[in-house]
């Protein structure tokens, strides 16, 4: 992104990391990036000697972070000690939950209209039932039962093979996220957060926790009606995308905060109002 220039790289011994450390002129670089913990567990001492000298140490992890704002899998198995300590915690944010409480019943209110033309607009356009509701892999992967509006239905086409095709209204619904209002009442009775990660199907989730190093903290916290990987990645089909969404929430897993959380309901309300995505 051209934000870093490398210096040079260094495979380094205590005397090759001294040596660069105290050069006596100015010093034609920034910071030391540790790019490999393994590298960096034999010049330990010299690392820590140079932090108490103010020089500037920074790991990869972080500057990967901030840059893409996602955790690609590289990361994940290059510091797997690293993460893995970081992703063993699960906790539900109480001041999330306070904010999800009154944003929701807002948001309730404020949509109240907007539910009521969709009800009207599925009736008139595809009948009964209006409201559908789905079992879902939740916190700590227990499964609770999803509110969407009717959107998609089930047909078998001429081969006699299920296939799921949207309804007259879902094309429309579905655009402006109108499908996605019931949730709210999920997010009221604590099963789901307005900001999280999109939660699976229990099958989907079984499945892919299995295929993917780390999915299964998705679940460290309470999934989301939108979050972070929505906003930031696409609507995923393939295996290929659930994994790339993986690198996504795990970065909001690990950076939840009430900041992230504010932006993310921001970026959700562009996304919405300008129509993009599914």
């Amino acid at each position: 992104m051209n934000k870093i220039e490398i210096y040079t790289y260094m495979n380094p011994s205590p005397a090759t990391l001294t040596a660069a450390i105290e050069i006596e002129a100015t010093k034609p670089y920034d910071a030391i990036l540790i790019g490999d913990p393994q590298l960096a567990r034999g010049v330990s001492d010299i690392l820590d000697g140079a932090i108490s000298k103010s020089m500037n140490i920074e790991y990869l992890p972080k500057l990967v972070e901030e840059s893409l704002q996602r955790i690609p899998e590289t990361l994940l198995i290059k510091f797997k000690e690293y993460y893995t300590v970081l992703f063993s915690e699960t906790y539900i944010s109480k001041r999330i939950r306070v904010l999800d409480s009154l944003f929701a019943s807002f948001v309730f209110l404020l949509a109240s209209p907007f539910i009521l033309f969709a009800i009207v607009y599925i009736l008139i356009k595809d009948g009964r039932p209006v409201f559908f509701n789905q079992e879902r892999a939740g916190y700590l992967g227990r499964t609770y039962k999803l509110l969407k509006l009717r959107t998609m239905d089930d047909i078998i086409d001429e081969n006699g093979e299920t296939k799921t095709v949207d309804t007259k209204s879902g094309r429309l619904l579905r655009k402006f996220r109108l499908n996605e209002i019931p949730q709210i009442l999920n997010v009221l009775r604590g099963q789901m957060s307005l900001v999280g990660c999109r939660p699976d199907m229990p099958w989907q989730h079984a499945k892919w926790s299995r295929a993917f190093l780390m999915y299964s903290a998705r679940m460290n916290s309470l999934p989301g009606i939108t979050g972070h990987a929505q906003v930031l990645y696409k609507y995923v089909n393939t295996d290929e995308e659930v994994k790339k969404r993986l690198e996504y929430d795990l970065y909001y897993i690990k950076n939840r905060s009430v900041k992230l959380y504010l932006t993310t309901i921001i970026r959700t309300f562009e996304t919405v109002l300008l129509g993009r995505g599914k």
